[in-house]
């Protein structure tokens, strides 16, 4: 007989975003295992499939949906909240707000959904209650911290066990942040998973960063993927997924060819993305023009990178324009979602170093054109932040890794070479991990 688990998760399809595939992604798969899943979340808009059913799931509130950087660090920032969130807040929580806005303290593990939804979770208390059958573990999934809280409250209150599930670094993050802000953080940390009876994040790095810290057991369960992706064909209904845990390779990966591509014959000794380059002309497409219908043009060898953009990948697009420096015949088609500063800030490298002609721009558009324009690729990109210097971004693997893992084109992740990404692209024999343009220029 099956236990449930109820899972909290702000984000849950049909949003479609990288929070909320984790757990849409990896609920379906629960039950087989010996848990029936039950969610938490909220009212959204969007496109992912839900694989749940509707009895199961229950909404409360409605998703932010915020879709800028501005707005991903204002929800980051416990001091900023809107008007109608201030309204009704006890006078001592209004006065310690007051005082963490003009300190200029920022927390992650307390933000502004503590005072947002969890008051919206905690009003509808009843309703949430009725819908459920008798819950035998409460799990919560860090961003935003209301989710960890919540679970925390509803575990007690039912009496059974909490896990914390960590798909970022809340309160262990090194960040621009000042270094009170920084301890007081981590003391509210520590307090939160006092009781928790174990955590869950996204990489063997964060795994061992939080079970030192925070001396919890700790499981790895990657981000999944969808097969989509892997064969696209935007008639075709989105297929299965799945999620990995740590020491068990998935079992779609263990089945991928040991080619990076079903196209291409391998020889010994040439470079993976090389012998892909000579298939380009057999394989018309126009991601590089928009203008141009797909059957009547052909497109040059081309990088792919669609997402926004960070520091740390802006920093690692710094390393792919100086190897296009030395690859004249080599393009970049970048899907951005901004910010606009950044993609001014690449497009002057761009042009200082000779190449600004071959990267090309282009706005967001939906997913069944991102997953060909992928698989037309000679390479797609996964960007992360070269630097060693600190430990905890050797654990990032971003959202879409393990998708592009599974799909046709090798991957080419432009980060620090010991990152937790390079034992799965050896593994799989499905790309490579770069740091540096000589590195690219041997890949390619």
């Amino acid at each position: 007989m099956a236990h449930n688990v109820l899972i909290i998760a702000q984000s849950f399809p049909p949003l479609n975003n990288i929070a909320a595939r984790r757990f849409g992604f990896l609920t379906p798969y629960m039950e087989a295992h010996g848990w029936r899943p039950w969610v938490l979340t909220t009212e959204a808009d969007g496109t992912l499939p839900l694989c749940l059913s509707d009895t199961q799931i229950t909404r409360l509130g409605r998703h932010p949906q915020a879709s800028s950087s501005n707005d991903r660090k204002r929800r980051e920032d416990s001091a900023r909240i809107s008007d109608a969130a201030r309204r009704g807040l006890a006078p001592p929580i209004d006065w310690f707000r007051r005082a963490v806005a003009v300190l200029g303290i920022r927390l992650r593990a307390v933000d502004y959904t503590c005072l947002t939804w969890s008051r919206v979770v905690r009003r509808q208390l009843a309703e949430l209650e009725r819908r459920l059958p008798s819950i035998d573990l409460v799990m919560g999934t860090f961003g935003p911290a209301a989710s960890l809280w919540l679970a925390r409250r509803l575990a007690s209150r039912w009496g059974v066990p909490w896990v914390a599930d960590f798909r970022d670094l809340a309160a262990l993050r090194p960040d621009d942040r000042h270094g009170f802000s920084r301890w007081l953080d981590g003391r509210i940390e520590s307090h939160l998973l006092r009781t928790a009876s174990g955590i869950t994040s996204v990489s063997p790095t964060w795994a061992r960063i939080l079970e030192e810290t925070y001396r919890l057991p700790t499981k790895v369960i990657y981000n999944g993927w969808d097969r989509v992706l892997a064969t696209p064909d935007v008639a075709q209904p989105p297929s299965a997924v799945r999620n990995l845990e740590v020491a068990q390779p998935p079992s779609a990966v263990r089945e991928q060819p040991k080619q990076p591509s079903a196209t291409v014959n391998i020889k010994s000794g040439q470079p993976r993305a090389a012998i892909l380059q000579n298939d380009f002309a057999a394989r018309p497409d126009a991601c590089l023009d928009e203008t141009v219908s797909p059957a009547n043009a052909t497109t040059p060898p081309y990088l792919y990178y669609a997402g926004r953009w960070y520091p740390e990948r802006v920093r690692a697009a710094s390393v792919v324009l100086a190897a296009m420096a030395g690859r004249p015949e080599l393009h970049w088609l970048i899907r951005s979602l901004g910010p606009t500063s950044a993609e001014i800030g690449i497009t002057a490298e761009a042009k200082a170093l000779g190449v600004a002609d071959r990267v090309h721009f282009r706005s967001p558009c939906d997913a069944g054109r991102v997953a060909s324009e992928a698989h037309q690729a000679l390479a797609n990109l996964v960007l992360d932040d070269p630097d060693c210097r600190d430990r905890w971004s050797r654990g990032t693997l971003t959202g879409k890794f393990l998708e592009l893992v599974a799909a046709k084109r090798p991957v080419l992740a432009v980060t620090r070479p010991d990152s937790d990404m390079a034992p799965i692209l050896q593994s799989t024999r499905k790309g490579e991990v770069c740091s540096d343009a000589a590195a690219i220029g041997r890949f390619l």
